[in-house]
């Protein structure tokens, strides 16, 4: 990994957002609805999980947040919302509403026959892809990460997810066996944000990924326009990755929102690259 860590030192840009506070992952429920009409900014001293959950506001969602505001408080609003408030099917999902939609497109797009998701924490986002595999009909989703004691047996139950619980590039040969040579596979980065474990990882399991298929990095916004997070992080491990694998492109089209966590993150395998 001696090239991984050379290519990691690379600086990171100036990034304008604010700070925000909140609380590690492994100290919020998986299975707690916040209010989401209670604002925030009245009770500084608490996480915006604890706000919600406590019932500590008197003004509506409209009160929360000044739309004229410069972009990168926006940025850090919609962050601290993310991680604290965000659910799916009532399991916390850190994962931001213009990503998650483009999820869902390409998901119809290609109809992977595998999905590997590393870095599930609640897994709500392992149910969510589930669930598009079932409107599709086929396909299964693998859930990568050092541990699983957090995911809720209502994920565990459904048909499609299978669990490999474990260090991803460890286990990058046992999830490479349960994929078919042929398949179609769609490989979701979302593990501990350092630009070392990032690159390492997409080195591990780029190879799944047939020509024309994607590999998102998530969170390459870290300090590329929000202030949180690794630093270098996911967009310098990009970077050094793009270097070595020129069969591999950043597909910009694919944060047409306008407003990504994953800036230059989806990656596409070149054909007869």
């Amino acid at each position: 990994m001696k090239k991984a860590e050379t290519d990691c030192s690379i600086p990171a840009l100036p990034c304008r957002a604010r700070p925000y506070r909140t609380e590690p992952y492994h100290a919020l429920p998986c299975q707690t609805l916040p209010n989401p009409a209670l604002p925030y900014h009245a009770e500084p001293n608490l996480t915006m999980w604890e706000y919600y959950s406590m019932g500590k506001a008197k003004r509506q969602m409209d009160d929360m947040l000044d739309l004229s505001a410069p972009i990168s408080d926006l940025l850090a609003h919609w962050q601290a919302h993310s991680l604290s408030a965000t659910t799916y099917a009532g399991i916390r999902t850190v994962k931001t509403p213009c990503d998650a939609w483009m999820y869902q497109q390409l998901v119809f797009e290609r109809r992977p026959a595998v999905i590997v998701e590393i870095g599930n924490w609640c897994g709500g986002t392992l149910l969510m892809l589930a669930h598009w595999l079932d409107a599709i009909g086929s396909g299964r989703v693998i859930g990568v990460d050092v541990e699983h004691s957090r995911v809720p047996e209502l994920v565990r139950a459904h048909p499609r997810i299978e669990l490999v619980t474990g260090d991803a590039v460890q286990m990058a040969g046992q999830v490479a066996a349960m994929v078919g040579v042929a398949d179609e596979v769609l490989v979701i980065e979302d593990s501990s944000h350092t630009c070392a474990n990032t690159l390492a990882v997409l080195q591990a399991y780029a190879g799944l990924v047939r020509p024309g298929g994607y590999f998102i990095v998530e969170d390459t916004i870290c300090h590329h326009g929000l202030a949180a997070g690794p630093q270098p992080g996911p967009w310098e491990a990009v970077q050094a990755f793009l270097l070595e694998r020129r069969d591999w492109q950043a597909d910009r089209s694919r944060e047409a929102f306008g407003v990504t966590w994953n800036p230059g993150g989806y990656l596409r395998r070149i054909a007869g690259g």
